[in-house]
Parts: structure tokens; C-alpha cells; sequence
């Protein structure tokens, strides 16, 4: 299994993790749902915006 990653624009803050649905990118909560992912590689984080790997924070997975 790939790594998975959020992507996390100001450190310590639980409102600005990256989300994205179809074609929009929004930031807000990590909480995934049905609806946003908030999950991913660093090929569709690269996909986004390559900057966006600098704020990547791995996935700990239960």
C-alpha cells in the first residue's frame, strides 16, 4: 500500500488541512467523509501543486 498523507498549510492547526472534491481544493478540518478526501499520495499531492509536499504529514495508519 502507498503512503498516504495530509497536507497540513499551518502547522498545529486542526483548520487547514488541505480537502478536495472532483476538481476543488478547499482548506478546512481533516475529517474525511463521503464527500471530501483528505488523504493522499505524493502523486496527487504533486498533481495539486508540487509546493503542497512541503506541508505533507505522513498518515498513521491504525
Amino acid at each position: 500500500m502507498r503512503q498516504k498523507y495530509y497536507v497540513q498549510l499551518i502547522k498545529n492547526n486542526d483548520s487547514s488541512y488541505l480537502n478536495r472534491t472532483n476538481n476543488f481544493c478547499m482548506v478546512c478540518g481533516y475529517k474525511s467523509d463521503e464527500i471530501f478526501q483528505t488523504k493522499f499520495t505524493e502523486d496527487e499531492i504533486k498533481d495539486i501543486d508540487p509546493r503542497y509536499m512541503a506541508f505533507a504529514v505522513p498518515v498513521e495508519e491504525d
